[in-house]
């Protein structure tokens, strides 16, 4: 109770009335939000998704240009 008290004693506060502290239960598992969670996996994901696309696109290039540079170098 210690905790929470000095907390509150912050918050009363005026000049911290806009950066409030908060007390989290850690033992409900849930100290960031679910939805946030989930957002942040979604995009994960989905840049995991274009990173593995152009990771095929430059290995593509990669293999298509070898002989370009090939031809270039043996024109100077």
């Amino acid at each position: 109770m210690q905790v929470e008290t000095a907390i509150i004693a912050y918050n009363v506060k005026s000049e911290n009335k806009h950066k409030q502290m908060k007390m989290a239960d850690l033992g409900s598992g849930q100290y960031v939000d679910k939805g946030k969670y989930d957002t942040v996996i979604v995009e994960k994901e989905k840049h995991a998704g274009q990173i593995k696309a152009l990771n095929t696109i430059i290995g593509y290039l990669r293999r298509t240009t070898t002989g370009w540079r090939r031809m270039e170098l043996s024109v100077r």
